[in-house]
């Protein structure tokens, strides 16, 4: 094959030592010279003819290949894949519901239907994948394709009786499970979880064989697609040695849809998706138009699959993560962050009540507006826990003194959407919505906690850990008893600085705590907190001073002066009730440390 370089050396070679000397050795005449450089250039011509539609025929038979065989088994092997980790999904929520204290058969039930309709689809993408790779050995226009089916058709043969042990293994643990044979079941479990890996790793082996297949076809699509092009620049060149017009005619025609195909893949290789080839006849390059546009709709496709997986995780951590944040181990490391939890009151026990469809509509419309918050500014939500949402802020996803004022602006908008919080409720909810008086409850912790890739080598999920988080959640459940919608941890106003108005609140000892905790209540600028001046809090201050110093009728009178000018505070009136129990039972050495006897 002659590369640039040679061939436009052969095209220099043809004019100059065949036309020339034979215009020297023989007198032409007029005639003969415009018939000699014509019949010249027909032949040459021809040539270039017969050289280019083979190479397109080549860059047919490839495509051709990729598009009617490699490109659809890639597609059912990728839906196989997901299918199959669906019913993992689906599996390991089975064994997670019969390891809990209470039982939901119904939702077993669901579970096992869902696990066995990915069985179907499964089984269905398999038997099309198997076929269309036998059908590949039978049609295919190139050898080398030919033995590359019939390996691909044994691999789906062998992955098929892969699944169908761990099908049937997974449905005879499942029955086990109802029977009550539990230990029989989790024996079963393990043999299940290795041919789930077994599968998983043939699996991932035929789709990096298909890959390898489709970018070794595409590049040697290319390649002649490349031939092509600088055997018609050479054309051109000889051609404008015989005429202009003729060149423009021929050449420039037959270049433009290659030319735009070319500028079509450089703008697919950024990533954009939104290209078609226009093309208006049916010849070769038309046909390499509408294989590339059937390819580009491939593409769309399993863009839009990785897009919806891709909702399950922040983007933000899974961006962190590919750029190398901690994608190869499950290694932590030690950050200061701010950390939160946050929900409603008075939605326990719904799923007793509803119907799951009306109960998902729900928790859906829920869980979007309780998170919208938090994603605009910079957090990221890490889980939901039934109808609670925990979030967290911090390097790398926001700088490293901001993420404590970042919680507290998330708060406040929190706070401000209460009545459509409460709206929400009580459209989808109804009567099955009884706590009238239901408030927002955040707790929000700073500190040093440990975040990276959580979990086992086979199933990770990037979170935070440490005794700061779990303070975080005990601040949630303390905003509940003192009635306030959200509490906070002395760091995060230290962290916060001047332009944020915090109340202390009291000293407790929460549950599974071995050290006191100071609390505190943001105090944003919502109509809410209107009673809430410097001076007024000046007396709570003092009440509180007096409380720790057990001056109980000094701390009493402060408060009580307190909530006459803030009537709505039921904080305050929580502290006034201790009073009398206090001035009773509180010994000697009262520190001020009020132990929590409720999460």
């Amino acid at each position: 094959m002659l590369d640039k370089s040679q061939q436009l050396a052969s095209g220099t070679l043809l004019g100059k030592e065949t036309i020339q000397p034979l215009s020297r050795n023989i007198k032409w005449s007029v005639r003969q010279k415009i018939m000699g450089i014509a019949t010249s250039i027909i032949v040459f011509s021809i040539g270039i003819s017969i050289f280019t539609t083979i190479r397109l025929m080549e860059v047919k038979h490839e495509l051709i290949d990729l598009a009617e065989f490699t490109i659809p088994i890639t597609d059912l092997i990728s839906k196989v894949e997901a299918h199959s980790l669906e019913q993992q999904l689906h599996l390991q929520r089975i064994f997670r519901f019969y390891a809990s204290n209470t039982l939901d058969r119904e939702q077993v039930e669901k579970e096992k239907n869902e696990f066995e309709n990915r069985g179907h689809e499964v089984g269905e993408e398999i038997n099309k994948a198997k076929h269309l790779a036998h059908k590949g050995v039978i049609r295919a226009e190139i050898k080398s394709d030919i033995a590359i089916y019939k390996g691909l058709e044994k691999k789906v043969k062998v992955i098929e009786k892969e699944y169908q042990d761990f099908f049937d293994d997974a449905l005879h643990a499942i029955n086990l499970l109802k029977k009550g044979k539990i230990q029989l079941a989790e024996h079963l479990e393990q043999k299940v979880i290795k041919e789930e890996d077994e599968f998983t790793k043939h699996i991932k082996e035929i789709l990096q064989n298909l890959q390898q297949q489709t970018v070794l076809s595409a590049k040697t699509a290319d390649k002649h697609e490349r031939e092509v092009f600088w055997l018609a620049i050479s054309a051109t060149i000889i051609a404008v040695v015989g005429g202009l017009f003729y060149s423009i005619v021929i050449i420039g025609g037959f270049l433009r849809p290659i030319r735009d195909l070319v500028a079509k893949m450089h703008i697919v290789d950024k990533g954009n998706f939104d290209v078609e080839v226009k093309t208006t006849t049916w010849d070769e390059i038309g046909q390499l138009g509408h294989s590339f546009n059937a390819m580009i709709e491939e593409l769309k496709l399993k863009n839009k699959i990785e897009e919806t997986f891709g909702k399950y995780v922040d983007p933000r951590v899974v961006e962190y993560l590919l750029e190398g944040g901690g994608l190869q181990g499950t290694e932590g490391e030690k950050r200061e962050m701010t950390v939160m939890f946050f929900g409603l009151t008075g939605l326990e026990n719904l799923s007793s009540n509803l119907e799951p469809d009306a109960l998902t509509v729900f928790y859906n419309e829920y869980l979007n507006l309780l998170g919208r918050p938090l994603s605009d500014h910079k957090g990221v939500i890490d889980k939901f826990i039934g109808t609670v949402v925990m979030g967290f802020w911090g390097p790398p996803f926001t700088e490293i003194n901001e993420h404590a004022a970042l919680a507290l602006k998330t708060s406040k908008n929190l706070i401000a959407s209460l009545p459509k919080l409460e709206n929400l409720t009580q459209n989808h909810l109804g009567e099955y919505f009884t706590e009238r008086t239901s408030t927002i409850t955040i707790g929000v912790a700073t500190g040093e906690m440990i975040v990276g890739n959580m979990g086992s080598a086979s199933s990770m999920s990037y979170t935070v850990m440490g005794d700061v988080v779990n303070n975080a959640s005990r601040l949630k459940g303390a905003s509940k008893q003192f009635e306030v919608p959200f509490l906070c941890s002395e760091e995060t106003t230290k962290m916060a600085g001047s332009e944020f108005r915090f109340r202390e609140l009291d000293n407790i000892l929460a549950m599974g705590m071995d050290e006191p905790m100071k609390i505190f209540e943001y105090l944003p600028d919502l109509s809410l907190y209107v009673d809430y001046t410097d001076e007024n809090l000046a007396l709570y201050s003092e009440g509180l001073e007096e409380y720790r110093q057990s001056n109980w009728g000094a701390a009493k009178q402060s408060w009580t002066s307190f909530a006459s000018k803030v009537p709505g505070d039921k904080a305050v009136q929580i502290m006034l009730a201790r009073l009398p129990y206090l001035e009773t039972v509180a010994p000697a050495d009262w520190s001020g440390i009020w132990q929590m006897t409720d999460k």
